[in-house]
């Protein structure tokens, strides 16, 4: 919209003359703009889904967005999240050039149930030992004892763990032994 020197418009029925349309522009900041502790703000009114999808930018990790929401990338909590926003983060744990690997997971059968399962299913055995390779903190919430025996299966490659929290269903024999298994 063009306007000469005097002139008058109307915005979303708002009157501005044509000098304080400039003055507007002149003003405008983008989010790339905003410092870190405002994005961070933002998000924390946001589902984990919406800011990696929104800022999550793993070809290129080098910006500012990226970077600022490091901690929503690194520490992966599956509970209650739908099927869309599950495929969506299954595709970054498999995406091929700089896939997902947080620092800590957390998976609970909780919200839904047998979403442990569902996720080492739904993931090839070698991007399950990669993701496993990074962690530093895995929590397992209402497990079954055939999650422990998957968990069993992947324990020798969590070289990093620093932190292993299980939460158990229920308590049954086969269960007390998969835990022992594990822990020793």
């Amino acid at each position: 919209m063009s306007m000469s020197k005097g002139k008058k418009c109307v915005v979303d029925d708002i009157e501005f003359d044509s000098l304080s349309v400039k003055h507007i522009h002149r003003h405008v900041t983008c989010l790339l703009d905003l410092p870190n502790e405002i994005l961070l703000f933002i998000c924390r009114y946001l589902f984990l889904l919406d800011i990696l999808y929104s800022f999550y930018t793993p070809e290129k990790p080098e910006l500012h967005l990226h970077h600022a929401i490091s901690d929503y990338y690194t520490k992966i909590k599956l509970d209650g999240v739908p099927n869309s926003g599950y495929n969506y983060l299954l595709a970054l744990f498999i995406y091929s050039k700089n896939p997902l690997r947080p620092h800590s997971l957390i998976l609970t059968n909780e919200g839904v149930s047998f979403i442990i399962q569902r996720y080492f299913s739904s993931i090839c055995t070698d991007i399950i030992r990669s993701i496993f390779n990074n962690l530093r903190s895995l929590t397992l919430i209402d497990c079954s004892s055939e999650d422990l025996d998957i968990i069993e299966i992947y324990y020798t490659n969590m070289i990093q763990l620093q932190y292993l929290n299980i939460t158990v269903r229920n308590t049954d024999e086969h269960l007390s032994k998969s835990i022992d298994k594990i822990m020793s």
